[in-house]
């Protein structure tokens, strides 16, 4: 699970932890005959869908250099995996948000709206993104530790499974809080839509994220 999110592109410490560290890890792993290992990965592995909802097989080209370093982890898991048979399954989350977390929308959402202010919405809110209560997270990768006993590799989308649009978002929670203020739709230059098929973890791993409106009022 721990990771390094850069300061800046091409951050130097951001590689040696998340590639150089899960190798060390890998390798205590084969050396010790540790066979079971499930690793922490993100949706940034994909970066820009070109179709959706984006399932385990969609082409992997990240955009940006965390993305890139977590998806040279998932390389070395799937190395160690067959060359050395630690039995690995990869779980790429999407956007994790909850209690503990004091960035990303949710968080930015919830601060004025319980001081009864108008959001700062990026981009005009139109853009969907795939949401998840870290509660849901945290299921989803025990189920998969239960599992991957059985497996020899395999990779799971642990997500919301659902587009959600950002203004949506923050209506949800200002009317959540009892907010009079009115959150408009606003037109948005960036075409920016994502979320994950999570079909595979739902089959696999009985993987059942609960409703957002339940996740929000938690």
């Amino acid at each position: 699970l721990a990771a390094c999110i850069p300061n800046s592109e091409e951050d130097k410490t951001c590689f040696e932890t998340n590639v150089i560290g899960t190798y060390n890890i890998l390798y205590i792993c084969h050396k010790y005959g540790i066979r079971h290992f499930i690793y922490a990965s993100s949706k940034e592995v994909y970066g820009m869908p070109l179709y959706l909802p984006v399932d385990e097989n969609h082409p992997k080209k990240p955009d940006n250099f965390y993305g890139f370093t977590k998806l040279q982890g998932e390389n070395l898991c799937e190395f160690f995996a067959y060359k050395h048979k630690v039995k690995t399954a990869i779980l790429r989350y999407s956007g994790v948000f909850g209690p503990g977390k004091n960035r990303g929308a949710v968080y930015n959402f919830f601060q004025p709206a319980f001081r009864n202010e108008s959001p700062d919405i990026a981009e005009g809110g139109n853009q969907t993104k795939d949401f998840v209560y870290i509660g849901d997270v945290v299921d989803g990768t025990i189920k998969a530790l239960k599992k991957v006993s059985q497996i020899d590799f395999e990779v799971y989308n642990i997500g919301g499974g659902k587009g959600v649009k950002v203004c949506d978002m923050a209506r949800s929670i200002y009317n959540l809080i009892g907010s009079d203020i009115k959150i408009e739709d606003n037109s948005t230059s960036a075409l920016d839509r994502f979320y994950l098929d999570i079909s595979r973890a739902r089959k696999a791993l009985q993987y059942s994220p609960r409703p957002l409106e339940e996740a929000l009022i938690k």
